[in-house]
């Protein structure tokens, strides 16, 4: 379980986090095809992903998170994982 977090001080956190779902819906399947979005809480983002595969993942989905959106200031995204969501706080 990988979750991704953009902190709600971010500037403009509301529109880029759909940017960034739209954005790893699209490009996730096709580098790495066993890894899932699961589900979104708030400002989190869960990716159900093969333990073997969970960095690899985590680059990728703060790369896309991060970049969603070109701003002035920088958006940061805080990559976790653990066996399950509870574990990755």
């Amino acid at each position: 379980m990988l979750g991704t977090c953009v902190p709600e001080d971010s500037a403009r956190r509301v529109d880029s986090e759909p940017r960034a779902m739209i954005d790893l819906h699209e490009v996730l399947p096709g580098v790495h095809p066993g890894a899932r979005m699961i589900l979104q809480i708030h400002d989190e983002l869960v990716f159900e992903v093969p333990e073997d595969e969970v960095e690899s993942v985590a680059v990728l989905v703060r790369e896309r998170m991060e970049k969603a959106m070109d701003l002035a200031v920088p958006l940061l995204a805080e990559p976790s994982w653990g066996p399950s969501w509870a574990d990755t706080k």
